[in-house]
């Protein structure tokens, strides 16, 4: 039986957990995704579902291109494809401002930093992997990607029952971009 697994040279690890930043990418999403719809109706007053629908579509879409698109040099690098994740999720400070267009300038930068950090990552993980165990490896990245998707979406609602649902956001979001910078600024350690 085939299981996730995590790169078995040592020296592999800490890159491994780099790329794995794709739990903040796709939290991202996942935030996005549930909260954006109350967002735009009750506090943008978008009332046009078609518009509000287009919004959402905008990350995703900003994350295929961005992904189809990016130049090698946003590849090979560790921190731009991050950056441009916590740019987006700052900028999305929308939230507090009331600013349609500070709000979609987020949603480029955010989706863009979605679509770099899982690009860089799969390529990262392929070449860490055993060839005859590459399967494994890239089962563990895509389950820290939807665990991403999954856990910061529930935990929103859980402290949206305790919490204002502004401090709630602003808690999930500076819990992503740091979890995020920590991933991008760490050194990498030199191989034995």
């Amino acid at each position: 039986m085939r299981r996730p697994a995590v790169p078995a040279r040592e020296a592999g690890r800490p890159e491994f957990w780099r790329a794995a930043a794709v739990f903040a990418a796709f939290a991202v999403s996942g935030l996005f995704s549930s909260r954006v719809p109350a967002f735009l109706h009750d506090r943008l007053h978008v009332d046009d579902v078609a518009a509000v629908g287009a919004q959402i579509g905008l990350l995703f879409l900003v994350a295929v291109v961005s992904q189809l698109a990016a130049p090698a040099r946003c590849l090979s690098g560790r921190r731009p494809a991050p950056l441009s994740l916590v740019a987006g999720v700052v900028v999305r400070t929308a939230l507090w401002t009331r600013s349609l267009p500070l709000f979609v300038v987020g949603t480029i930068l955010a989706g863009a930093g979605v679509g770099l950090v899982f690009r860089r990552g799969v390529p990262v993980t392929q070449r860490l992997a055993h060839p005859r165990r590459r399967a494994d490896l890239l089962s563990t990245y895509f389950l820290t990607a939807y665990t991403g998707s999954i856990v910061p979406t529930l935990a929103l609602g859980l402290l949206n029952q305790a919490l204002d649902e502004n401090l709630a956001t602003l808690l999930l979001s500076v819990a992503v971009a740091a979890t995020t910078l920590a991933s991008a600024l760490r050194r990498p350690t030199p191989a034995a």
